[in-house]
C-alpha cells in the first residue's frame, strides 16, 4: 500500500476513535469497514478544426487552400521549363561544294602576257536544318564560316568571293578579296560566324542563299588556257551557334514536359474508398517561342503504388489544346494561355479516384497546329516555355475508410493501486463524418500492448441545404477494463486514439463538403477505484 493511502487510513481511524462513546460500544459486534475511494486521471483533450486536421497530413508538397466561405481544397503544383530549341529546329554542320569551267573554249598561248576577266559566277547554296524546316533567316552568335577555293589553272588568279546573303547586322555582305597563286593551288580562309546572319529563300524543299565568284586571270606570255580546267569552291558552316532563327518550323511533335506530381495525401485513404466530386487539373503556359502549339495529353497518366496505370481520356485529349505564342511584334516577350481539365471534358475524376501515388505529365506539343494564325515562326537562344500544372481537389467528396491517429502521453502508474479502471470518452463532432474510435495503450518504446476497438461511436450532424452541418452531436461512452486491460494501462506511457470515419450518406452516393471551421473534440479520462479494508 502506498504511503498516501496509509496516511488516509490513519486519519480516518483517529477521527473514528475520538468521536466514539466508548462506554456504549459493544466490541463483539464491530466489523471491519471498507473504504472506497475514486481517483480520476485526465488522459487528454483532442481538439481540432477541420482545417487543422487536413493541415496535419504529412505531405510537404500539399497546399491547403481556404475559400472565402471556409471551404477547403487540396492543391498540388509543379512548375517545369522547356528550353530545348533544337527540338524545334536543329542546324548541324553544313557543307556546300561546286565546281565549274570558267572558259567555254581554249585560249592559245601568245607572245605577250594577257589579263582576262570572266563573267561573274552565281552559286545557289543550301542551308537546310536536319529535318528540312523552312528557314528565312539565321542570326549567329558562334561557330566558324570556312571556304576553300581550288584552281586547276597554272596561272595567277585574282578573285572576289562575295557571300551576298551572309551579312553583318547592317545587311552588308561578307566579301573575301584574295589572289590565288599559279600552279593548281588552293586558298582557304575562315572567320567567326558571330555577329552574322544568313538570309535564305525557300525554293522547293530547300533554303537557298546566294554567293558569287569574280575571277581575273593573269596569263603570262607563252601560257595557254584549257577549257577543261576547273575552279572548285567549298563553303562550310562549322559548329554553328545561333541567337535567333526565323522561318516555319513545321509540325513535327515536340516533347515539352515530362514530369510528375506525387500525391502523398492519398496514402491515408483505403483503396477505392474515396470518390471526388469535381477535381481539376489546370495547365498554365508562358510561351516565348514564336510557335503556336497544340498539346497532346495522351501521356497524362495516374500511377498507383503497384504501378497500375490509368490514362487521361476525353475530348480534352481528342482535341489538342491551344497554346498561344508571341508574334513578330512581341519578340522576346511571353504570351500566357491556360486550360482546365475537369469531368466535363475528361475522366480526371476517375484518374484521381484511384488514389494514385503520382500523376505523370508526359506532354507533347504539335507546332503550327491546324488553324494556327501565325506560320512565321521564330525562336531565340533564350526562348522557353514555362508550364505550371495544378491539381486541385475540393474537399467535396464521399469517403469510406479514413483513419487518423492522435497520440497522447500518459502515466498509468498514477493509478497503480486501483482495483478497477474505467475509460471515459466524450466526442463532440461538427464534421459530417460517422465512425468509431479505437484506443491503444503503448509502452515507452512505442509498442502497442493493449487495444480497445470501437469504444464509442462518432456521430455526424445533419447537413442543411447550404451544404453545411447545422448542429453539434455529442457521444459518450464508459469502458470498464478487464484485468489484462488494467495491467496494460498501468504499464503504459502513451495512449493512441484512432478515429476511423466515413462520410455520412456514403452508401447512398451522397457527397459532403468540408469547411475549415468545423470542430471535433475528443475528451479522454481514466477513473480508478481503490478499496481499503479497515
Amino acid at each position: 500500500m502506498s504511503n498516501r493511502y496509509k496516511f488516509l487510513l490513519a486519519v480516518i481511524l483517529a477521527a473514528s476513535i475520538f468521536s466514539c462513546d466508548f462506554n456504549s460500544l459493544e466490541f463483539d459486534k464491530v466489523q471491519n469497514p471498507t473504504l472506497n475511494n475514486t481517483f480520476a486521471l485526465n488522459i487528454g483533450n483532442i481538439k481540432y478544426t477541420a482545417g487543422e486536421l487536413v493541415e496535419d497530413l504529412e505531405d510537404e508538397t500539399l497546399e491547403v487552400i481556404e475559400g472565402s466561405d471556409f471551404s477547403l481544397s487540396f492543391v498540388y503544383r509543379d512548375t517545369s521549363f522547356f528550353d530545348d530549341t533544337e527540338s524545334f529546329i536543329n542546324i548541324s554542320d553544313i557543307t556546300n561544294a561546286e565546281s565549274y569551267n570558267p572558259f567555254d573554249a581554249d585560249i592559245s598561248a601568245t607572245g605577250a602576257a594577257n589579263i582576262v576577266s570572266v563573267p561573274t559566277k552565281d552559286f545557289e547554296f543550301e542551308f537546310n536544318p536536319e529535318d528540312g524546316e523552312k528557314v528565312d533567316s539565321t542570326f549567329f552568335k558562334g561557330g566558324t564560316l570556312e571556304y576553300t577555293l581550288t584552281s586547276d589553272f597554272d596561272v595567277e588568279i585574282d578573285y572576289v568571293f562575295t557571300l551576298n546573303d551572309i551579312q553583318n547586322l547592317d545587311s552588308e555582305p561578307v566579301v573575301f578579296t584574295r589572289t590565288l597563286p599559279a600552279g593548281s593551288a588552293s586558298d582557304s580562309q575562315s572567320r567567326s560566324l558571330n555577329g552574322l546572319k544568313n538570309v535564305t529563300e525557300r525554293v522547293g524543299s530547300s533554303n537557298i542563299f546566294n554567293v558569287t565568284l569574280d575571277l581575273i586571270f593573269h596569263i603570262p606570255a607563252g601560257k595557254s588556257i584549257s577549257a577543261d580546267d576547273q575552279m572548285s569552291i567549298e563553303l562550310k558552316f562549322i559548329e554553328s551557334e545561333f541567337s535567333a532563327i526565323f522561318g516555319d518550323f513545321g509540325t513535327d511533335p515536340v516533347e515539352i514536359q515530362r514530369d510528375s506530381i506525387v500525391i502523398s495525401a492519398f496514402d491515408d485513404f483505403n483503396e477505392g474508398g474515396l470518390t471526388l466530386n469535381n477535381p481539376t487539373i489546370t495547365m498554365d503556359f508562358k510561351n516565348t517561342f514564336g510557335v503556336e502549339l497544340g498539346t497532346d495529353l495522351n501521356g497524362v497518366v495516374a500511377i498507383d503504388a503497384d504501378e497500375s496505370q490509368l490514362v487521361l481520356d476525353g475530348t480534352v485529349v481528342d482535341n489538342p489544346q491551344f497554346v498561344d505564342a508571341p508574334n513578330e511584334t512581341q519578340l522576346g516577350e511571353s504570351v500566357s494561355s491556360s486550360f482546365t481539365i475537369d469531368k466535363s471534358n475528361s475522366n480526371v475524376d476517375d484518374l484521381l479516384n484511384t488514389t494514385p501515388n503520382k500523376i505523370l505529365f508526359d506532354v507533347t506539343a504539335i507546332p503550327n497546329i491546324a488553324g494556327s494564325d501565325n506560320l512565321n515562326n521564330f525562336l531565340f537562344d533564350s526562348s522557353y516555355i514555362e508550364i505550371i500544372s495544378t491539381i486541385e481537389i475540393p474537399l467535396d467528396f464521399r469517403m469510406d475508410g479514413f483513419s487518423k491517429d492522435f497520440d497522447l502521453s500518459v502515466s498509468g502508474s498514477d493509478l497503480e493501486d486501483a482495483d478497477s479502471l474505467k475509460i471515459n470518452v466524450q466526442v463532440t463532432n461538427e464534421i459530417p463524418f460517422d465512425g468509431v474510435l479505437d484506443l491503444s495503450f503503448t509502452d515507452d518504446k512505442g509498442n502497442t500492448i493493449y487495444t480497445l476497438e470501437e469504444i464509442t461511436l462518432i456521430q455526424a450532424p445533419e447537413v442543411g441545404a447550404d451544404s453545411r452541418t447545422n448542429d453539434v452531436v455529442m457521444s459518450t461512452s464508459v469502458i470498464s477494463l478487464d484485468e489484462e486491460g488494467i495491467a496494460a494501462f498501468l504499464q503504459s506511457t502513451g495512449v493512441t486514439a484512432t478515429m476511423n470515419i466515413f462520410t455520412i450518406g456514403y452508401a447512398d452516393g451522397d457527397f459532403v463538403k468540408i469547411f475549415s471551421d468545423y470542430k471535433l473534440e475528443i475528451q479522454l479520462s481514466a477513473e480508478g477505484k481503490v478499496s481499503i479494508d479497515l
